[in-house]
């Protein structure tokens, strides 16, 4: 079992990872004006002033660009490219087990994703994930 330990976090380890989009603040503050314009300018004439202002909000488009980076650090086609097969499914038994045993390390877990997104380099958060996956299959492999 300790081989076959070794062999799949040789693996892990070893996989290439495929570089997710640049995130950040500035990624973010630099789509405002692009989506505010292209927004406004499909409402047409007729649509009141207050409406198109709601609709079409900085808050808003902010809100949704963090959510869009956040979201793909932790997208599954990501993981699984990044991860390998066998890492993916070690990194979600890893959350699986800490969810079941330590649900407050799972609310630490859920803020990795914003590593990237301070401007920090995104290969410590990959880096991180590895670990995480490599954690996950040893917490498999001791599992009675």
């Amino acid at each position: 079992m300790r081989k076959a330990v070794l062999i799949f976090s040789i693996i892990i380890v070893l996989k290439q990872f495929s570089q997710p989009a640049n995130c950040n603040f500035e990624t973010v503050r630099q789509a405002i004006a692009p989506r505010i314009f292209a927004e406004q300018t499909t409402d047409g004439k007729t649509q009141s002033v207050v409406i198109t202002r709601f609709l079409h909000n900085k808050a808003g488009i902010i809100g949704s660009e963090v959510g869009k980076c956040y979201f793909s650090y932790i997208d599954p086609i990501f993981l699984v490219n990044t991860l390998s097969i066998f890492g993916f499914f070690s990194f979600l038994y890893f959350i699986y087990y800490l969810t079941l045993n330590r649900a407050q390390l799972t609310a630490v877990l859920v803020l990795f994703p914003f590593i990237a997104f301070y401007s920090f380099s995104s290969i410590i958060l990959i880096i991180i994930y590895k670990l995480f996956a490599i954690i996950g299959l040893t917490l498999f492999a001791l599992k009675k």
